[in-house]
């Protein structure tokens, strides 16, 4: 495994990443080359770092052979812009090339196409589907090395339902499904807080058609870093005594206020300065 390449090495030399974050990524990188459809787990605490942690994977991946890393996130458009200007400003000026699927355009160059992609995709199927027209649309199923990188894997990307005495994969999960089975090249890794629903999938599936495993064959734990503060902290009063005075009541009449835009009531301009 090459660890001083371009795109790692400049992160290395920033002293950007921990010790312990390094070793999560160089190890998610040297599971991922054995594994063939089976997801690798990043499992870390709740705003633990997980997404700079993945951004640190894809640097080493495209020191690695990976051409193109396709990154879901959750089906709400703040989150997807808020993932594309991350990954602009985190690879700012190393010659990758990062698109929403959905602004992507159209005619893009053999110059283009020879360069690190990085392709952000909101778990709807709208995006989805433009996203399987684009794999049609350009040569990149097999020459294309990949990683898919499932951000909150635990929503939206498993699901069955019964139709008519039998049970199918519902639309996002089967998209996300073919996907996979349709890039030659393809690793799959789920970045989650909340494994729960993943780690109880079966191995196979009997559904009549392919089914690339949903059960993370292998997981790697995300290191919080010094500073966290979670679950552990807020609950465990024994060891933590002072975390008890973080939690503070918010008076029910602040919620409705929120609900209600009645300037009659409270006026935004007056937000630090309003008495209620």
């Amino acid at each position: 495994m090459n660890l001083n390449g371009k795109f790692y090495k400049k992160r290395i030399d920033s002293n950007e990443y921990t010790l312990e974050q390094k070793e999560c990524i160089e190890e998610s990188i040297q599971v991922l080359e054995g594994l063939k459809n089976e997801p690798l787990m990043m499992l870390g605490k709740i705003q633990s770092g997980k997404t700079k942690t993945f951004i640190g994977t894809i640097a080493l991946g495209f020191d690695n052979g990976y051409d193109l890393a396709v990154v879901l996130t959750k089906g709400t458009n703040a989150l997807s812009q808020q993932t594309l200007s991350r990954m602009k400003y985190e690879f700012k000026g190393e010659h990758v090339r990062i698109f929403d699927i959905m602004s992507m355009p159209n005619n893009l160059s053999l110059f283009e196409l020879k360069q690190k992609m990085i392709i952000i995709i909101k778990k709807e199927k709208n995006n989805l589907t433009r996203f399987k027209d684009f794999i049609e649309t350009y040569p990149l199923k097999s020459n294309k090395k990949c990683m898919i990188i499932d951000d909150e894997a635990d929503f939206a990307s498993v699901g069955f339902e019964k139709k008519n005495e039998a049970f199918d994969i519902r639309r996002i999960a089967a998209d996300i499904n073919e996907i996979r089975g349709t890039l030659d090249e393809c690793r799959f890794i789920q970045v989650t807080a909340t494994p729960y629903s993943l780690y109880l999938q079966p191995e196979t599936f009997q559904l009549g058609v392919d089914i690339y495993p949903i059960k993370p064959a292998h997981t790697v734990l995300v290191p919080s870093g010094k500073g966290y503060i979670g679950g552990d902290y807020y609950f465990n009063h024994e060891e933590n005594p002072l975390a008890q005075y973080l939690f503070e009541e918010i008076d029910q009449k602040e919620f409705e206020i929120l609900k209600n835009s009645d300037r009659r009531v409270f006026k935004e301009e007056e937000v630090l300065t309003h008495k209620k």
